[in-house]
């Protein structure tokens, strides 16, 4: 067998692991508003939302839209050169100076630093959540509540042009400048000055962090990065970043095992292990579209924002690595990969079998083991590491080869030997067991030291109790059990020497198994999705539950716990511990994850390789990492759809129920997966989905209300953390209580008043009946009273002695004059021209009576004849004059009686008699009563001693 391989040992280079493995750069363009604007600086708030220092003001952008926030003092510069944050309350500083604070999207200009000229170069919140401003000329501001301080030269410094400011674990403020560092003790308000004189390797500071290990970085401009020794209160250059030659620094981020520093000529370079591992530069070349970076920024999701350019901005997620080809070797093509205890990944292709180390110290040595031709041209399905570092690979048609990577040597075992088929999918085991997964069943071997390569092979087929003769996948958990993923009978485990098969699960075509740290076994299948099982339970895991894409290729476990679940759509991470799944797709560079069966593998950092058609891809899981879905905000809260916000409103008028919410889920690294679920408790019935950012409700009834939110980037919004907003809309006035109870009792008093108003005027209309009555009594008395009638029978007299003919006339005057009374008295209203007729037949008898001593002068126009009066107000009138005058040739009487408007006049001179007539006087007040309830028009009196006047209403017809 030795002599029919011959083992190719090549060195294909010293491959610089700098220039293999790199970060996928994903480029967002400004949108066509924005374009020509320069990005300067990065910031994320506490809220998630990642906000954009630029050449032209504030921008805001939450992974899809760009936002411009314009500052509302014109007298400002719009180029932003600083942001920072006290609390929800985000700080802005200008490059003259001007220093703005943003509250609930609206920029409002601080006026309190108004003295400030020079460039904002850093803002910070400090621990007593006061903040400090750095300028580049002005030294740097404290603010506390209402007092400002500013530090200078004059105060201490070394130095009033700063470029940076940050605060330590211990509460000392660090600042960098033209002439070094100073640190500043707060409590003592001591100053400590360092530059070149000191051991500082640059005099111009233009960075200042910490790490994780709260070990202090200092980006300067000529001499790279160095690091403070707290222990040794010195400065120290790592090793291999001793002859710096790309430019000056401009940010250093700082990452677990990693240090990104941007420069200002040669993109970014990354010191990996943090101190003297290697280093990798990223500039034109890897995606960054020019060699000029501003600014870093690590957000909530670990992806890292890059300012570089006009027009662009620059993102990558760092738990993402990507190997695309090196020389001959494509990275896209590769058909298994696998991890052994020294650190070396083993990986193959159509072209044979490699290896690398993945521990690495300076230089990485990439080696080709042999071609595929030595397998006779047999394509490698697996690989396999046992316990004394021999690799094990499992071919399509040529059986298993073990290697020897101490000598080179390689055996070959195949039916011939006793393995129970030639098709090895997948090899496994525990100790010095192995266990090969073939398409005609499985066979175990023990590799003891002293019967190797004398392999004994024990096979076992479904007559012996496995489910099916076809297996993809064999595992060996920790406790010694092996399990069988099979191609239709489900999934076998092998225990205590016999088999255990379970075909409860929908999906019996199973393709990948793999433990947690709980025990729980996870297996995949062909088309129903992932299973866990805990020993006792099926629990199934879809696309329902989130994971993106059926095709389920691989399984492995992090080293947080998690699982990895690689699908042709991307690669999905389940946190076990509260079943939320978070996706990786072409956003994080996995352009493809089309990949063979169970190609994944886990080196001994706990960093997961997976091998696609495009790369191969490393995975590395944060520790610590909290598990985090798309963060969900409140952006506004706007009333008929007006742009201003009222999100701070919790209470709105009754006229205030026309309103719009406006939300955003912030998730950078896919935006556009993410969807929403609302509900407006009080209004919706259930969760209503949409991908939608705002949700409109018109015409909301007054109440309480709970405006509630999720969002989720794989349809599980079941784990989702819940936004809720509460508001209410008040009752209309004529809805409250109080308004209610004012009418019951205005209605109440308008029953009572209704009621009594009805007694009233039935009291009164009795009363007007009962005063017509009297006025038609006391008029018919006044006819009828004897002394009209012994003057009126004492002219008759004389006239019948003078003139017979006119005696008679008279007689007949008087008759008509009686029957007409008692014919009008009881109307209420006759025509004015009847009532003149009567006034004529009344003035007849009484002008025979006194001659031309009597006048009546009438003055009606035709229009006043279509009016009503009350009968037999006329003849009153002039019965009372003639009653209440003196009538005589020297002393004649004349009743004028004339038309004013809507009224009648009866007007005569006073001419009293000089002995007072007895009157009951309430000829007028029987006449006025009357009218009250004829109309709403007065009957008018008037006397002024010389004239009596009197205005009658007149009526018009209904």
């Amino acid at each position: 067998m030795k002599n029919r391989f011959v083992i190719l040992i090549l060195l294909l280079s010293a491959w610089q692991y700098s220039n293999a493995q790199r970060p996928y750069f994903n480029t967002h363009e400004l949108p066509r508003e924005l374009s020509g604007s320069s990005i300067e600086v990065l910031y994320q708030d506490n809220s998630g939302f990642i906000w954009l220092g630029s050449s032209i003001g504030l921008i805001l952008f939450d992974g899809l839209d760009y936002t411009l926030i314009e500052n509302p003092d014109t007298n400002c510069s719009n180029i932003v050169s600083s942001i920072g944050a006290v609390g929800n309350d985000l700080w802005i500083g200008y490059k003259d100076g001007c220093v703005a604070m943003l509250t609930n999207f609206e920029i409002k200009p601080h006026y309190e630093f108004e003295g400030i000229t020079t460039p904002i170069t850093g803002i910070i919140a400090l621990e007593d959540r006061s903040i400090a401003i750095a300028t580049y000329g002005q030294g740097f501001y404290f603010k506390t509540d209402d007092v400002i301080q500013n530090m200078n030269s004059n105060s201490g410094l070394a130095d009033d042009f700063l470029y940076s400011i940050f605060q330590d674990e211990y509460g000392n403020i660090w600042v960098g400048g033209d002439k070094g560092i100073d640190l500043i003790d707060p409590s003592t308000g001591s100053i400590s000055s360092y530059n070149s004189a000191s051991g500082l390797p640059d005099d111009i500071v233009l960075k200042i962090t910490a790490d994780d290990k709260k070990q202090i970085w200092i980006g300067m401009h000529d001499r790279g990065v160095a690091y403070f020794d707290r222990d040794l209160m010195s400065f120290t250059v790592p090793e291999l970043l001793k002859n710096w030659s790309y430019g000056p620094v401009t940010d250093i981020l700082p990452m677990e095992n990693e240090i990104w520093i941007a420069t200002k000529r040669n993109g970014i370079v990354a010191l990996v292990d943090q101190y003297d591992s290697y280093v990798r530069v990223y500039d034109k070349e890897y995606g960054l579209n020019q060699h000029l970076v501003k600014d870093l920024l690590i957000d909530h999701e670990s992806n890292i924002w890059i300012a570089s350019g006009v027009n662009y901005l620059k993102s990558t997620n760092k738990q993402f690595e990507f190997i695309y080809d090196h020389e001959e070797i494509n990275f896209g093509n590769l058909h298994t990969v696998m991890a052994d205890q020294k650190g070396v990944l083993w990986f193959s292709n159509n072209e044979g079998l490699f290896s690398h180390k993945i521990v690495f110290t300076g230089f990485n040595v990439l080696r080709k083991w042999f071609d595929i031709t030595s397998l006779n041209n047999q394509q490698i399905l697996s690989l396999y590491p046992d316990v004394n570092g021999r690799i094990w690979i499992g071919t399509f048609g040529d059986g298993a080869y073990c290697l020897d990577p101490v000598d080179g040597s390689i055996l070959q075992f195949n039916e011939a030997k006793g393995l129970i088929n030639n098709n090895v999918f997948s090899i496994d085991g525990g100790g010095n067991e192995i266990w090969f997964a073939t398409l005609g069943g499985t066979s175990r071997t023990s590799i003891d030291v002293n019967t190797f390569p004398d392999l004994i092979f024990n096979n076992f087929q479904s007559r012996d109790g496995l489910a099916n003769d076809f297996i993809y996948k064999v595992y060996t958990d920790s406790r010694n059990r092996t399990w069988f993923g099979t191609d239709g009978g489900g999934m076998s485990v092998y225990e205590n020497g016999a088999f255990i098969n379970y075909s409860e699960i929908e999906d019996k075509v199973v393709l990948s198994i793999v433990e947690d740290g709980l025990g729980n076994i996870w297996f995949s299948t062909a088309s129903n999705g992932i299973y866990k099982f805990d020993g006792q339970n099926f629990t199934n895991y879809d696309q329902k539950k989130g994971i993106a894409g059926q095709e389920i290729t691989s399984l492995a476990i992090d080293k947080n716990g998690d699982l990895v679940i690689v699908t042709n759509w991307g690669i999905n991470i389940l946190n076990i511990s509260n079943d939320k799944i978070r996706y990786f797709g072409a956003e994080t560079g996995i352009l493809s994850s089309e990949q063979e069966l169970n190609a994944i593998a886990k080196d001994i950092n706990g960093d997961i390789w997976i091998p696609t058609a495009s790369a191969l891809i490393k995975y590395m899981a944060e520790e610590g990492e909290g598990w985090r879905n798309p963060k969900v905000n409140m952006t506004a809260v706007n009333i008929y759809f007006d742009e201003e916000n009222f999100i701070d409103n919790a209470k709105f008028d009754h006229d205030q129920n026309h309103i719009t919410f406006k939300f955003v889920g912030l998730w950078y690294q896919n935006p556009g997966q993410v969807k929403y679920q609302y509900k407006l408790e009080g209004y919706d019935l259930d969760w209503i989905t949409t991908k939608d950012k705002s949700v409109t409700y018109p015409k909301l009834s007054h109440g309480n209300f709970a405006f509630k939110l999720r969002s989720s980037s794989n349809n599980d919004f079941d784990s989702s953390e819940i936004l809720t907003h509460h508001f209410s809309v008040s009752k209309p006035f004529w809805k409250r209580h109080w308004f209610l109870a004012l009418i019951g009792l205005i209605m109440l008093v308008m029953v009572y008043w209704v009621i009594k108003s009805r007694e009233d005027r039935l009291k009164n209309e009795a009363e007007l009946r009962k005063a017509h009555v009297v006025h038609q009594f006391e008029t018919l008395k006044s006819q009828v009273n004897p002394h009209f009638l012994f003057n009126s029978f004492n002219t008759l007299a004389s006239i019948i002695e003078e003139d017979q003919k006119m005696a008679v006339e008279y007689v007949e005057k008087l008759s008509d004059f009686f029957r007409n009374i008692l014919q009008y008295q009881e109307k209420e209203v006759i025509m004015v021209h009847e009532e003149i007729r009567l006034l004529n037949e009344y003035f007849y008898l009484q002008q025979k009576r006194y001659g031309e001593n009597l006048k009546l002068n009438m003055e009606i126009p035709y229009t006043s004849m279509s009016y009503k009066i009350s009968p037999l107000t006329l003849q009153l009138l002039v019965e009372n004059a003639i009653k209440h005058n003196v009538i005589s040739k020297r002393n004649p009487l004349e009743i004028e009686i004339r038309s004013d408007g809507d009224y009648l006049i009866i007007e005569n001179m006073i001419k009293s008699k000089k002995q007072e007539i007895r009157s009951t006087k309430t000829g007028l007040a029987n006449i006025s009563d009357t009218y009250k309830l004829l109309t709403n028009k007065p009957v008018t009196v008037k006397s002024d001693g010389l004239k009596f006047k009197v205005g009658i209403p007149l009526i018009k017809q209904s």
